[in-house]
């Protein structure tokens, strides 16, 4: 781990800190990623990991749905809170950019609003796609160009490196580094090893403030036919509207 990351971690496992102490934990899963589980539906007992599980939100809603969590976290303090959830949770820390399982191991990958946290992020995509099964995807979420914290609470560092500014809201994540992609030609490049790769958009406003995160799913395809994969999806997605 390099010397920039672990002031990262050390940050991310201050803040992790200061949410137990507050009681301030998310309670409710990604309302987008549950509604992409729900017609995505995978084989009981899938293995699933959630990097930078955070609250164990996600982690809990995939118990739920019948499948095999895994998380893996740089912050002791979310580890231990995600542990009162649930003892089924398989979780272990997180020492970017390795991600200590076999290969071929998950049928998923999720990551909502933490993978660009872990500053060598191209490594980090490899691992992912090497714990990865065939035709598994990975589901990561980012903050988009235009949420206000971007705009208005951030410093450039690089083309695609950026901080948070010592005016941002959340007062524990000042000072944080991150991977911030501005175009869908670097979210492109970033997700160059899989296959059917969507970038998809979600905003809203709030209270006067812009919001906007970026979606990334992409699909581990060797060997297989890429269209026949994407086909499968979409009549997936049909037939789950069609029920309602």
């Amino acid at each position: 781990m390099s010397i920039e990351q672990s002031k990262n971690s050390i940050l991310w496992e201050k803040l992790h800190q200061n949410l137990e102490k507050t009681g301030s934990h998310t309670q409710y899963p990604h309302e987008i990623l549950v509604r992409w589980i729900s017609i995505n539906s995978m084989l009981k007992g899938s293995k699933v990991l959630d990097i930078g599980f955070g609250s164990g939100r996600n982690l809990e809603m995939l118990e739920k749905k019948g499948y095999e969590p895994y998380g893996i976290e740089v912050s002791p303090t979310a580890i231990k809170y995600a542990k009162k959830i649930s003892r089924n949770f398989k979780l272990a820390n997180f020492n970017p950019p390795k991600i200590d399982f076999p290969d071929k191991y998950f049928s998923l990958v999720i990551s909502m609003q933490a993978l660009y946290y872990n500053l060598d992020i191209e490594e980090v995509m490899s691992e992912i796609f090497r714990v990865m099964k065939d035709n598994a995807y990975v589901y990561v979420s980012f903050y988009g160009r235009n949420h206000w914290w971007i705009k208005t609470h951030s410093k450039k560092i690089s083309s695609t490196f950026i901080k948070w500014a010592e005016t941002n809201p959340a007062k524990t994540e000042r000072g944080l580094k991150l991977r911030y992609f501005d175009t869908k030609r670097k979210y492109l490049n970033l997700f160059r090893l899989f296959k059917n790769i969507e970038v998809n958009k979600y905003s809203y406003d709030l209270f006067g403030n812009h919001y906007e995160y970026v979606f990334v799913i992409a699909q581990k395809i060797e060997g297989a036919d890429m269209s026949r994969e994407r086909n499968k999806i979409k009549e997936r997605f049909k037939s789950f509207y069609l029920k309602q």
